[in-house]
C-alpha cells in the first residue's frame, strides 16, 4: 500500500465525518470514535484503490505488448 492513497483516504474519511456534523449542526468532534472509524475506512479504501490503479496499469501495458506482437494486427489492408 502506498502512503499517498492512505493519506488521501484518511483525509476524505475525516472530512466526510466533519462535513456530516456541520450539516447536522452539532459540535464538529462529536462522537470522536466515529472520526477514527471513518478515517480507517477511508485509509483502507484509499490503499485498495491505489493498488487497483497500479494493477490495472500493469494489465493495460501487458495487453498493449500482446497486441503489438500479434502478426495480424500489424498488417495493413
Amino acid at each position: 500500500m502506498g502512503f499517498t492513497g492512505i493519506a488521501v483516504g484518511t483525509f476524505l474519511g475525516l472530512s466526510t465525518k466533519l462535513g456530516s456534523n456541520v450539516l447536522q449542526k452539532v459540535p464538529y468532534m462529536r462522537h470522536p470514535w466515529e472520526h477514527v472509524l471513518f478515517m480507517g475506512i477511508g485509509a483502507g479504501l484509499g490503499g485498495y484503490f491505489q493498488n487497483k490503479y497500479h494493477r490495472d496499469l500493469e494489465e493495460v501495458e501487458e495487453l498493449r505488448l500482446y497486441l503489438e506482437r500479434r502478426p495480424d494486427v500489424n498488417k495493413k489492408a
